[in-house]
């Protein structure tokens, strides 16, 4: 500060010193001020073209330090061109963790890769290009960080750093049984590091292991009590809550998310969150929310079939059929291979007030899956409830053998007695 400080004050007595100039560049490049080091640089070049070659690399460098991506590509097209006329390795590593900063992973990796083929015992580096990897929006680059980062820790197993790197990578990719080992490593190591501690929550509130996922759901909110002001947690809690392992803990989710959508109404996935977790309720009427807001983004959005089909479902719960019908008939029209949503549609048939009109849906599905046994089961009950009484017992008949089937592997005993009782001719006899 005091050398630009002074500096700067002899540049105001003498503006010609170009070389006080370039100093006050360098000065504040080293020091952090990214935008005055830029214009110190141009400024420079501008005056001194025949210097651009030596001084360019220096601006690049504070270019890359402001890690706003306008700087950061132009801080690439300044390698780019010096790479392109001379091959120089250290130039190269710049320029690859350039393009990793700037989000262009597979760029990154491709230098990275040139460089380590060079240079194959950099261990670091094979760090660097792990990372870059696993900071990409791309799974598949995603996934091929984790080798890299193995490699790593097999030569430096008590690298933390690496270990940390390694947990994120695991989570981004899907790993997450992977990473919280890897948190709970790190953390063995280094306790009191709070910000990786959240991190582990927020790896085991996405754990299909019961007891992990309300370990993080208490450690999140342990941050939140913490943390008030952040919404982005608040969202996270919220959402590890709605699909949690315990439906007690959904009324403190959509709590959560009502308070940060206050804030946040523009966050069109936290509304549809909202929605999905409404969609549970037991009473139909509770549902005409959540309905509110699948018909305000199917207005919107009215190709998202995704959306169509989940407010299929919520109307057919909601026992407005003939709404579900539309929504299913218009979903299987793009999507005529979805078998799944066509059984969907028949029990919502078979359930209306005409339920015989779900038969020849039935029939469909059935000449496409005849071994599903719980699909031929639903099709005996709408042929009951259309009063096809000797079609359902022809199709109980068929189906027993299917049954036995399912119940050799099959060891719920209240499933198999459920089964037996409803493939069989006799009632009475079976109970």
């Amino acid at each position: 500060d005091e050398a630009e400080a002074l500096l700067t004050a002899f540049l105001a007595a003498n503006p010609g010193r170009h070389d006080a100039l370039l100093a006050r560049a360098r000065t504040r490049s080293w020091n952090g001020d990214v935008r005055g080091a830029v214009a110190d640089f141009d400024t420079y070049m501008d005056r001194h073209p025949e210097r651009r070659d030596a001084v360019e690399l220096e601006l690049a460098v504070a270019l890359a330090a402001s890690k706003e991506l306008p700087d950061l590509t132009r801080a690439l097209a300044i390698y780019d061109a010096r790479l392109a006329t001379k091959k120089d390795l250290a130039l190269l590593l710049h320029r690859a963790r350039i393009a990793s900063w700037a989000g262009f992973a597979e760029r990154a990796d491709a230098d990275y890769n040139v460089y380590l083929g060079q240079r194959p015992y950099e261990h670091g580096v094979i760090l660097e290009r792990g990372r870059a990897l696993s900071w990409s929006k791309d799974p598949a680059l995603r996934k091929r960080a984790l080798p890299l980062l193995d490699a790593y820790l097999q030569a430096h197993p008590d690298d933390l750093e690496g270990v940390l790197a390694r947990a994120r990578a695991r989570s981004w990719a899907g790993d997450g049984p992977g990473s919280v080992v890897d948190y709970r490593a790190y953390l063995r190591a280094r306790p009191d590091e709070a910000d990786v501690r959240l991190e582990l929550g927020r790896a085991l509130a996405e754990s299909r292991v019961p007891a992990e996922a309300r370990e993080g759901i208490g450690i999140l909110r342990e941050a939140l009590k913490r943390r008030r002001d952040d919404d982005a947690l608040r969202l996270t809690l919220a959402r590890a809550l709605i699909d949690g392992p315990d439906d007690a803990g959904r009324p403190e989710g959509i709590a959560l998310l009502r308070e940060y959508l206050k804030r946040h109404a523009d966050d069109e996935a936290a509304w549809l969150l909202l929605a999905r977790a409404l969609s549970g309720a037991k009473n139909p009427e509770a549902l005409d929310e959540p309905l509110r807001i699948y018909d305000a983004y199917l207005e919107q959005y009215p190709g998202d079939d995704d959306l169509r089909l989940q407010r299929a479902r919520v109307r057919a719960w909601a026992r407005r059929n003939d709404d579900a019908e539309a929504d299913y008939r218009i979903y299987l029209a793009r999507h005529p291979g979805s078998h799944g949503v066509l059984l969907e549609l028949a029990r919502t048939l078979a359930e209306s007030s005409a339920p015989e009109r779900s038969l020849p849906v039935f029939a469909e599905y059935a000449s496409r899956h005849p071994d599903d046994y719980r699909g031929r089961l639903a099709r005996a009950r709408a042929m009951r409830w259309s009063r096809e009484f000797d079609d359902a017992e022809d199709e109980l008949d068929a189906l027993r053998p299917l049954a036995r089937a399912q119940l050799e592997r099959d060891d719920r005993d209240v499933e198999r007695v459920r089964l037996w009782a409803e493939t069989a001719r006799n009632y009475e006899a079976c109970e």
